[in-house]
């Protein structure tokens, strides 16, 4: 049997040849009607377009680089990337992953990649890019995209949240609950990049400062690798008065410590209040209070802007800020229900 060619599917389909071009090589400029129509013409004749006559018609080739800040895809790459090809799939794109382990590795990728010529788009999550970066792509017609960049400065577009804002809910919350000693436990970044969760140690103090009344903080910091239970006794233990409540950087720090507190007969919120950041995969299971963003969301807005910029008709908003809420559970207490830590037995 021979293969069905682009002038079979348009016999079924009804439809002009260049129509059934367009539905595959810009889809954006077909009905979706008519779109399935030829879609479904596809698929019962088994058609394909490959990418490299679609690449020889356009002068694209139809991938896109999602730079990530770690060495391997955790839960926010993970549904960032979800998101991007929920979008950027039906506009015939694929998506590759490139770990940045460093500042070195981010620019020998920015240095390459106008040689290369071999994504249409790149997408940057989570950490800050420089100038020089960002004209090398100019100079190549490669949108680029921030997704939860602190800075919008020569980006295409970007989307985000405000992560100054997001921790202020939790501290809000737990002032509101009475606590006026509270802790906030980052982890130092590994590596020589700039990540956005930087700014929600700032946004924390800012918020307890602007409290009307006074309010004690203490700042727990730990280094990448270190055991987060034994830290946290060690710094705690060193205080003049332990905090009733505590604020997280992220779920990634909350949820070991969580389960460490309970194993030690260190309740949470009885001894303890907890907030977490992020509302990551467990959160919701195991009860944690906690600042919810969806990069689900992220990576789908981020992979409509990049269309868009392709279309060459640029977006009326380029760099959207999402909203952040904190998702209320078991974790946090009013300060009456809570038993202060200089009670605590902490030997272990």
């Amino acid at each position: 049997m021979s293969k069905a060619s682009v002038y079979d599917v348009a016999r079924e389909a009804g439809v002009s040849i260049s129509t059934v071009s367009r539905s595959f090589t810009s889809p954006e400029k077909v009905s979706v009607k008519t779109r399935a129509k030829v879609m479904k013409a596809a698929e019962a004749m088994n058609f394909t377009v490959t990418h490299t006559a679609a690449s020889l018609k356009t002068g694209r080739t139809f991938r896109a680089a999602l730079l990530v800040g770690n060495e391997r895809l955790d839960w926010f790459g993970s549904l960032v990337r979800e998101g991007l090809d929920s979008i950027l799939h039906p506009a015939g794109y694929d998506t590759s992953i490139y770990p940045i382990g460093d500042s070195e590795e981010q620019e020998h990728f920015f240095a390459e990649l106008p040689i290369r010529r071999n994504v249409d788009l790149v997408f940057v999550s989570s950490f800050d890019i420089t100038s020089k970066e960002t004209s090398r792509l100019s100079s190549i017609n490669v949108p680029i995209i921030g997704i939860n960049v602190e800075s919008n400065h020569d980006l295409d577009g970007s989307v985000k949240i405000d992560d100054a804002k997001g921790i202020q809910l939790a501290v809000n919350h737990l002032l509101t609950l009475g606590h006026r000693n509270i802790a906030y436990m980052h982890i130092s970044p590994k590596s020589s990049l700039h990540f956005s969760s930087l700014n929600r140690l700032q946004g924390f103090l800012e918020a307890c400062r602007q409290w009307p009344e006074p309010v004690k903080t203490e700042v727990i910091k730990l280094q990448p690798g270190q055991d987060v239970f034994s830290s946290f006794i060690s710094q705690l233990q060193s205080m003049e008065s332990r905090p009733t409540a505590l604020c997280c950087q992220d779920d990634s720090v909350a949820i070991p410590l969580l389960f460490k507190l309970n194993r030690f007969r260190l309740t949470v919120p009885g001894n303890l209040s907890l907030v977490g950041f992020d509302d990551s995969t467990y959160a919701d299971k195991i009860g944690l209070t906690t600042i919810r963003q969806d990069p689900f969301d992220l990576g789908a807005k981020a992979g409509s802007l990049a269309l868009e910029f392709l279309k060459k008709t640029p977006p009326k908003n380029p760099y959207i800020t999402l909203d952040t809420q904190i998702m209320i559970r078991n974790t946090t207490a009013p300060i009456e229900d809570t038993r202060p830590l200089d009670k605590w037995a902490c030997n272990s």
